[in-house]
């Protein structure tokens, strides 16, 4: 017979005396922690496991000592969270996880993280330029798994919720992080990629302010040439999956846009919705080079057989391109601030251009770009053009293969 008192148990055995047993927590591998104690008598094994629950309470058992960081991250990924997250949640977790905390936390013993640590990674993340945003992100992964930890006797505290949360990036800090093109800068950019492979994702990029998955996951469904029109309804990410033998593969996948105001409609302007013309065009004389490996995936943007492109890869060749061009170095995304930042300056309504980035609410937009924006007063894609004085005889000029 067993009694249950509490997290453990008392029962007794066939020899005819009792046990107390209380389990501590668990392995990695997902096999529990036990501690067990036999007694003469049901009333001694009861105060067993009352002296047992107490040291639960204080301590974790020296059995769970080697567990880093890093190993119990892996068993959560790959065992809790897969039974509340979508996939594509547990990969950008984990390489979050393994981004930022690989040189520090990722290797320490769980039970030895205490505040001071936390607060360190934060700093660090912060010298190093990471926004405010992301400090955050990064803070509540790795308090999530820390609190899985405490949830099964792991440890018995959580360091994260005893450390601030980081604060709001200052303005000298929000303009180290975002990079945004002068109106000449984007203009020359513009007038200078036409002739690469690149150069039509860099002219929708800065006329629409798209992100770069939303602008990749593009199909030629999405556009109506008739109305002008471009539906954004999907992002292109890269997501590592987990191989039979450990190793891991890259694979390039369609996932939801990033709010619910980020599915939404754009007009494009005369110049940009030739020049998709001439692009699609061009993708048929590539279908017909590549004949059967050709894949029919309908993007707009693609490999030499009709595949995705990588993000992260035209992200890379996007740097080399500003190099090979003479232009400033910036970011992939922050041509998306840059069309941000030139139509506030172009007094078109903060409401528009919250609507065209596709934020979730008008107060994203204003304190993001706030600072660059003395003020912020009172028409978006349209007016994009002007701004940026495309000529409308931008033809899909012979392009260039950058590496």
């Amino acid at each position: 017979m067993s009694s249950r008192y509490g997290d453990g148990s008392v029962f007794q055995l066939k020899s005819g005396k009792w046990s107390a047993q209380v389990t501590l927590g668990y392995r990695p591998n997902g096999r529990r922690i036990r501690r067990t104690k036999t007694c003469t008598t049901k009333a001694e094994a009861i105060k067993k496991l009352q002296r047992l629950r107490e040291d639960a309470k204080t301590k974790t058992s020296n059995k769970s000592d080697a567990i880093t960081f890093g190993d119990f991250a892996n068993y959560c990924l790959e065992n809790h969270l897969t039974q509340t997250c979508r996939q594509s949640t547990i990969n950008g977790y984990r390489d979050l996880l393994e981004r930022y905390t690989k040189s520090y936390l990722w290797h320490m013993r769980i039970r030895d993280i205490d505040p001071d640590h936390i607060i360190k990674l934060m700093k660090q993340l912060e010298n190093h330029g990471l926004n405010h945003t992301s400090r955050k992100r990064v803070r509540g992964v790795v308090g999530n798994i820390l609190q899985m930890g405490v949830e099964q006797r792991i440890i018995s505290l959580n360091a994260v919720k005893l450390t601030p949360v980081p604060k709001k990036d200052s303005f000298h800090q929000k303009s180290r992080v975002m990079d945004p093109l002068t109106q000449q800068e984007a203009q020359e950019l513009i007038r200078l990629s036409q002739a690469h492979d690149l150069g039509l994702i860099i002219q929708i990029s800065i006329a629409t302010g798209m992100r770069r998955g939303e602008t990749l996951g593009l199909k030629w469904s999405d556009i109506n040439f008739d109305s002008g029109e471009v539906k954004i309804q999907r992002s292109l990410k890269e997501h590592r999956v987990k191989q039979a033998d450990g190793s891991w593969k890259t694979h390039i996948g369609e996932d939801d846009v990033k709010t619910r105001n980020s599915r939404r409609t754009l007009e494009l302007g005369d110049s940009t919705i030739k020049l998709l013309k001439a692009e699609k065009h061009k993708q048929q004389m590539k279908k017909l080079v590549a004949g059967n490996a050709w894949q029919e995936a309908d993007y707009v943007f693609t490999n030499d057989i009709g595949g995705p492109l990588n993000p992260n890869g035209v992200s890379k060749r996007f740097s080399k391109l500003l190099a090979k061009l003479g232009c400033r170095h910036i970011r992939f995304h922050d041509m998306r601030h840059t069309t941000a930042v030139l139509l506030l300056v172009a007094e078109s309504p903060l409401e528009e251009v919250s609507q065209l980035l596709g934020h979730s609410s008008i107060s994203i937009t204003k304190d993001t770009y706030a600072p660059f924006v003395p003020a912020l007063s009172n028409r978006a894609i349209a007016r994009m053009e002007e701004v940026l004085n495309f000529d409308h005889n931008f033809g899909p000029v012979h392009r260039i293969e950058t590496a």
